[in-house]
């Protein structure tokens, strides 16, 4: 194709081929006159299947068939030997998927009757969930930013560092019992699950905490407890 060949030699190809996402150059006719070697890669064929082709031979579609998402910016420009059509295209399906995923666990998140908290290493909470903001009374303004040891009443105040310390070194903690103070100044006897929250290089960088409000059966097992025993 004399056009395909002309912009072998243009100063063009040589800067797409350094782009880091697919350019599709087509011309008037809707043909493909110049790939780059990311489109190569994205689609699967090889710019000598490509050129001269018609644009609908990518359709988004790989060449083994997987479709996959993509975000397309297309920009026209003229030459001396035409009007031509430059695209870019950026495969976002693994972005989308991981978007998807966020939603997904942000609801299931809220919508947990649990207390469900995230802190960074020293417990400032970066995550507080509705859970939690009807187990302690603070909302969620209210708490980012803060330290969790606004949770811990008088009496225990090396608990918190302790269970951090547990947490940083990789261990997970769970269902450790204990009292935690609301925002009404009430106290709560609370089951705790701490774990560590981890990058890409298996790093420790959070704390993800599960609380649960115990108080219903301590005060059962309490009652059971100091029940005087009858004898027949």
């Amino acid at each position: 194709m004399t056009r395909g060949q002309d912009w072998t030699y243009d100063s063009l190809p040589g800067l797409l081929e350094s782009w880091p996402d697919a350019v599709v150059v087509v011309d008037d006719d809707e043909e493909i006159v110049l790939v780059n070697a990311a489109t190569e890669a994205l689609f699967g064929y090889s710019r000598e299947d490509l050129i001269g082709q018609s644009a609908d031979v990518l359709s988004l579609r790989r060449r083994d068939g997987r479709d996959f998402e993509v975000d397309i910016s297309l920009h026209p420009f003229d030459t001396a030997v035409g009007t031509f059509v430059l695209s870019v295209i950026r495969d976002v399906t693994e972005r989308r998927r991981l978007e998807r995923d966020a939603r997904h666990f942000i609801a299931v998140v809220e919508s947990s009757s649990d207390a469900i908290i995230g802190t960074d290493l020293d417990g400032l909470v970066v995550l507080w969930n509705r859970g939690a903001e009807s187990l302690y009374g603070y909302a969620g303004a209210e708490m980012l930013g803060r330290s969790l040891s606004v949770l811990v009443p008088p009496g225990n105040d090396d608990e918190l560092p302790e269970l951090l310390r547990r947490v940083r070194i990789g261990e997970r903690v769970d269902h450790h019992e204990t009292v935690q103070a609301r925002k009404d100044g009430i106290q709560v006897e609370v089951s705790l699950t701490m774990a560590p929250i981890r990058d890409d290089e298996q790093g420790v960088v959070g704390v993800a905490t599960t609380a649960r409000d115990i108080s219903a059966r301590v005060a059962t097992s309490s009652s059971s407890a100091s029940s005087p025993s009858t004898t027949p």
